[in-house]
């Protein structure tokens, strides 16, 4: 809800715009009250709010006074000015100063509601494109890091690869022929530790990227890290070293100390991505499995099912489907939500409304966070979304729920 504090000096004037305006029928929250300007700005100072309104003429710091002071420290805070007829000139030499509206004494209440809501409607679409251009990057990050993995997994498998697509993630390096020689690190780990990996590889990579630009990471297979880079002869060996102890930083800093380094390097123009591969696991393109992996026997279903399951229980705050839960354990859709249901007695899409449920249950009891928050927190593409699944899960709405749960206390 947007904020707004008052700055007037005549005090009937000020406890009459307190307490006898419905602000929160225009969606405002009054946080704060002031007697002149210069108490205005440490308001500003203190509680930042979304819009001032203040009287133009008072003692100490007049209304002009005090927007130039916001603009130079919150350029983006709303100020509408409350002047009477006679002050109306004088308060026109702040138009340069961006005021959102001018609202005549004695002041309509109608009038300045409209203005106020206004304002009000300016911050929340501020908001919403705040937001939504959040969602755009955090949502290319996303689509980019997957396009990075497959492309990478196309080459490491020896299967034919767009070499624009290369080019635009940034990846040409990779396609012949190599200026510089190419450089493959294997690092194999403890599988349990898969997601937390997976989830920090943004961070590992900007890390390798101080000391290779030409660099990249990604996960292969539970328990398997791939590092590629590209790297002159004289450089290699000890861009090699470097990119070592920073994977083996990484793994340490996630309670992983027995990591295995493997790697391997060729000289410029011989040797593609997948034939280090290859090389290095001795047992052709993509088909490596760690020492003492469970991968190496297979899995019975109820594994299938639980890993599903804590699958689920990690990562649903991520935009998670069967599909992408089936394609990172290597199955079919189809076969692993007839296992999971055969062993759960429920269905994958079930379990994870039921959990992303359960998860927003505990956040509306136990935190501050708005209801829009929470809905992110738990993986709710959208607000309505949320409220519409909430409700048809639990029979009131989120703000009801939480409103109950105060209630009890």
């Amino acid at each position: 809800m947007p904020t707004m504090i008052l700055v007037e000096d005549e005090s009937f004037e000020r406890k009459s715009l307190v307490n006898c305006i419905d602000w929160q029928l225009v969606g405002i929250q009054i946080i704060g009250e002031a007697i002149n300007g210069s108490q205005g700005f440490s308001l500003v100072e203190q509680l930042h709010p979304d819009i001032v309104l203040t009287d133009v003429k008072m003692p100490v710091m007049d209304g002009i006074e005090l927007s130039k002071k916001i603009r130079r420290y919150a350029p983006e805070t709303k100020i509408i000015f409350l002047s009477s007829y006679d002050d109306f000139e004088y308060a026109k030499q702040a138009i340069d100063l961006n005021i959102q509206a001018y609202v005549m004494k004695p002041v309509n209440e109608m009038e300045l509601l409209r203005v106020v809501k206004k304002a009000a409607n300016e911050i929340t679409e501020k908001a919403i494109e705040r937001h939504m251009l959040d969602k755009i990057k955090e949502n290319y990050s996303t689509s980019r890091s997957l396009a990075h993995q497959a492309l990478i997994n196309r080459m490491l498998t020896g299967m034919q690869m767009n070499e624009d697509d290369a080019r635009n993630l940034g990846l040409d390096w990779l396609c012949p022929p190599f200026p510089h020689g190419l450089g493959l690190l294997l690092s194999l780990y403890n599988q349990g530790l898969m997601y937390s990996i997976d989830e920090n590889l943004p961070e590992l990579n900007r890390e390798c990227a101080k000391i290779c630009g030409q660099s990249i990471s990604v996960c292969m297979n539970p328990g398997v890290l791939v590092t590629l880079f590209c790297a002159s002869d004289e450089l290699r060996d000890g861009t090699t070293a470097r990119l070592k102890q920073i994977l083996l930083d990484f793994f340490e800093e996630r309670g992983e100390r027995q990591a295995k380094i493997s790697f391997i390097c060729h000289e410029k123009n011989t040797g593609t991505p997948a034939q280090l591969y290859a090389e290095l696991s001795g047992r052709g393109a993509g088909s490596y499995t760690p020492p003492d992996s469970p991968f190496e026997k297979k899995k019975n279903k109820k594994q299938i099912a639980d890993e599903v399951e804590n699958i689920i229980e990690a990562q649903y705050q991520l935009p998670l489907t069967l599909e992408s839960i089936a394609k990172t354990m290597h199955f079919t859709p189809n076969y692993l939500g007839t296992v999971f249901k055969s062993v759960k007695k429920i269905s994958v899409n079930r379990f994870l409304m039921k959990t992303r449920i359960e998860k927003a249950e505990e956040f509306l009891r136990g935190s501050e966070l708005s209801i829009n928050e929470i809905a992110e927190c738990c993986g709710f593409g959208s607000l309505t979304y949320f409220y519409t699944s909430f409700k048809k899960e639990t029979g009131v709405t989120p703000s009801d729920f939480r409103q109950n749960r105060i209630g009890e206390a």
